[in-house]
């Protein structure tokens, strides 16, 4: 579902995250739970392949001069800021004090 944060429509990248922050809070407590249940075991938590993919593009801040339009310039740097805020959604609350 992570791809949908890049869709050309800014209400579906809204939604999206909408669905992605729930998604990442639901993981996060299921990672918290499985660590304090489980203390002996070793918890590989790894971010989802696609959300790296997502984060780990470049981005080109030279918007206009090849010929990219600056409605999609946005809508793809908006997704972009969209996929870290999921990654640190994932963090979110996954050290309880």
């Amino acid at each position: 579902m992570s791809h949908l944060i890049e869709d050309p429509s800014t209400t579906v990248q809204k939604m999206a995250y909408q669905l992605l922050k729930a998604a990442a809070q639901k993981r996060t407590e299921y990672f918290v739970i499985e660590a304090g249940v489980d203390t002996d075991a070793v918890v590989h938590a790894t971010l989802p392949p696609e959300l790296l993919e997502i984060i780990q593009r470049d981005l080109n801040f030279n918007y206009g001069l090849d010929g990219e339009d600056e409605g999609e310039h946005t809508q793809s740097l908006f997704g972009y800021l969209l996929g870290w805020m999921v990654i640190f959604d994932l963090f979110q609350d996954a050290v309880r004090a």
